[in-house]
């Protein structure tokens, strides 16, 4: 999706996305074909079981 932003802030067309994993949790738009698609469970910050215990948040990725 950050690549999808990059094209569209470039000035091009986003018709499609390919991936592995498709994690989204809601529609963005356009076809996304991916090989697996994984529901995960998410959490407002105030509903967080991890927020509530204190446990920090580390998003995963290649990216800090």
């Amino acid at each position: 999706m950050e690549v999808a932003e990059v094209v569209k802030e470039c000035g091009g067309e986003v018709v499609g996305i390919a991936c592995l994993v498709d994690r989204r949790t809601g529609a963005v738009g356009y076809p996304v074909y991916s090989a697996l698609k994984i529901d995960l469970e998410t959490f407002d910050p105030e509903s967080c079981p991890l927020c509530r215990e204190k446990i920090p948040y580390i998003k995963p990725g290649s990216r800090k």
